[in-house]
């Protein structure tokens, strides 16, 4: 299982208390350019501590006595694109394997993504894209989005490279590339990272070893 519900929980504590330290200006760029610029609400979620009593949805507290805070689509909606590596050097390292571990680590990022109303899409990679999933929003998207990573399987070959260059090039607007790899790549995968990032995508990199 991907995400159990202990682990959940302690996601959903670390999503919180990111979401203060953007509050508190640590970090918070996506969160200032991307949301609640425009006046179309997109949903509820529980208002945390800490968060702007003016955005409370005061009729819902009314009906229902539990404060929730109201979130609003964005003119410049963020992307998530989680780009695991499925290379057969992911194919070791134990149980679980490097590759369980990194679709873990994926699913991690995907649902704090999902938690936080963006969006966020799976991608397998070897010798280029493997996989591509259609975005999915919202927490209820989070079955979904843990579908598409198990259906992620090992291939033979990687060019992580040529991976990451078709991600931009079918990305029709820049947001966060997170790559999940053990970068076993002997190709020059950073010269591609450094063109998504000069296309305008966020980058994050994350590296899987087996002991």
């Amino acid at each position: 299982m991907l995400l159990d519900a202990s682990f959940a929980r302690e996601l959903e504590a670390l999503r919180r208390r990111l979401r203060v330290r953007a509050r508190s200006g640590g970090g918070g760029d996506h969160t200032a350019k991307r949301r609640g610029s425009s006046a179309e609400f997109l949903e509820h979620r529980p208002y945390a501590p800490g968060d702007d009593l003016r955005r409370i949805d005061w009729l819902a507290f009314a009906r229902t006595g539990e404060p929730v805070f109201k979130l609003f689509r964005a003119e410049e909606d963020v992307v998530v694109r989680l780009v695991v590596d499925a290379s057969a050097s992911l194919d070791d390292g134990g149980d679980p394997s490097k590759l369980d571990t990194a679709k873990r680590i994926a699913a991690a990022i995907g649902y704090i993504a999902l938690a936080n109303s963006e969006r966020a899409q799976v991608m397998g990679a070897s010798e280029g894209l493997s996989y591509t999933s259609d975005p999915c929003r919202g927490r209820n998207a989070l079955p979904k989005l843990l579908r598409e990573l198990d259906r992620i399987d090992v291939k033979t070959g990687t060019d992580l490279s040529r991976a990451i260059e078709q991600v931009v090039l079918r990305s029709s607007r820049p947001g966060i590339l997170v790559v999940v790899s053990d970068f076993m790549d002997s190709g020059p995968f950073d010269a591609a990272i450094t063109r998504a990032a000069a296309a305008g995508h966020d980058i994050g990199l994350v590296q899987v070893l087996s002991r």
